[in-house]
């Protein structure tokens, strides 16, 4: 293998940090926004969403919730206010970063 690895990227929503605050933020974003759906509504389409695994959850849901004519990237500046993983979201069964390592402060998805 050439060279060495300089990062790793991982999708931390779901594997290492509880997806309860990536959702939180696109549901906030997305009422902002003008979005005018239920709890109940919103859950299914995000279950959907990781369950099908086959598209961007971002582009599905503010399709779903606003119309083919939703700026993503303003929703994605709108939920970035509130994507914050606390200590406490982190999943029980992961191992403790070493004091060298990056911290996160906001995931990507």
């Amino acid at each position: 293998m050439p060279g060495a690895i300089d990062h790793v990227f991982l999708d931390i929503g779901g594997v290492l940090y509880d997806d309860r605050v990536y959702a939180e933020a696109w549901r906030r974003a997305l009422r902002e926004a003008g979005g005018s759906f239920s709890d109940a509504a919103f859950e299914d389409e995000y279950a959907a969403c990781r369950a099908s695994q086959d598209r961007s959850f971002r582009v599905h849901l503010a399709t779903t919730f606003l119309g083919p004519g939703a700026d993503v990237r303003v929703l994605e500046t709108m939920a970035s206010r509130y994507w914050h993983y606390p200590p406490s979201a982190l999943h029980v069964d992961v191992v403790p970063r070493s004091s060298t390592s990056a911290t996160p402060a906001t995931g990507s998805a």
